[in-house]
């Protein structure tokens, strides 16, 4: 279990995070599997949006949401 969490915590060291992005190809990469994982016709994901829909709009979570192709590069390649 030690080795375990060991690697999986340097996965967030600020150096290997800055290293992952600065390389497109693994960015790119990590866009597509983020948005391949995401069921939005799922009841769980519908359950989660009608919550967040319901939340009181001042409440970060009403503004929290899970990222897409769209949201990840499509959007803010155009900005």
């Amino acid at each position: 279990l030690q080795e375990a969490l060991t690697r999986f915590s340097s996965l967030f060291v600020p150096s290997t995070i800055k290293s992952t992005c600065k390389k497109s190809s693994i960015l790119r990469r990590e866009v597509r599997r983020v948005d391949s994982e995401l069921m939005y016709g799922s009841d769980a994901a519908r359950s989660f949006y009608l919550l967040k829909r319901r939340a009181n709009p001042q409440h970060p979570f009403s503004r929290f949401g899970a990222g897409s192709l769209d949201t990840l590069e499509r959007k803010p390649k155009s900005n």
